[in-house]
């Protein structure tokens, strides 16, 4: 059976039509031509593999690989006792994400098992809507939420920077609004660090 085909990602017609217009013209049409079939042939290669593990296997690798309650708990006691602990603060733009996904998100974030850090949250919802209450009742009760309200979506990219002007940590990471983290993915990145 054929794979189901994914809807086609507005970012892929953009890119042929890039290929099309430079296609037109006479030196850039051998290179794109190569691209193209290089692009063919890797996507063919990726349908016919059957290289990727079940959900079983991929469950069995889970067990094997992530650290269980016991080891969580070491990393927390671990993280609690260090005294050069590097302040890591998490950029997190957010606009206007389904509310269930931002919980996980924030949820993630509290349950990590290294406590040095700071989510420098820019949040240009719609005021009317459940993100900016949810965002200020969570704020009262977690201290190492830093909000800030913006007036206008300035998109990705200018949300981030206002994000970014609250960090006060030694060390950066991003994180999406509908992303979640490992609760142990932050005492990895300590733990590389110190």
């Amino acid at each position: 059976a054929a794979p189901e085909r994914l809807p086609q990602d507005p970012s892929m017609q953009i890119g042929r039509r890039v290929a099309d217009a430079a296609g037109r013209l006479p030196l850039c049409r051998p290179l794109v031509t190569r691209m193209q079939d290089a692009c063919r042939r890797r996507r063919k290669r990726r349908a016919a593999s059957d290289d990727a593990a079940s959900p079983d296997e991929y469950a069995a690798w889970i067990r094997a690989s992530e650290p269980d309650a016991s080891e969580l708990a070491r990393q927390r006691a671990a993280a609690s006792r260090l005294t050069n602990a590097p302040l890591i603060s998490i950029v997190l733009p957010v606009y206007n994400v389904p509310l269930p996904f931002l919980v996980r998100t924030i949820d993630s974030l509290v349950a990590q098992t290294y406590p040095h850090w700071e989510a420098c949250i820019a949040c240009a919802a719609d005021a009317t809507g459940p993100i900016v209450p949810f965002l200020r009742k969570r704020m009262r009760r977690e201290p190492r939420l830093r909000v800030k309200f913006l007036e206008s979506n300035g998109g990705i990219a200018a949300n981030s920077n206002e994000a970014f002007s609250l960090a006060a940590g030694e060390f950066v990471a991003l994180l999406d609004h509908d992303d979640e983290l490992a609760p142990f993915a932050l005492y990895r990145m300590a733990e590389a660090i110190v």
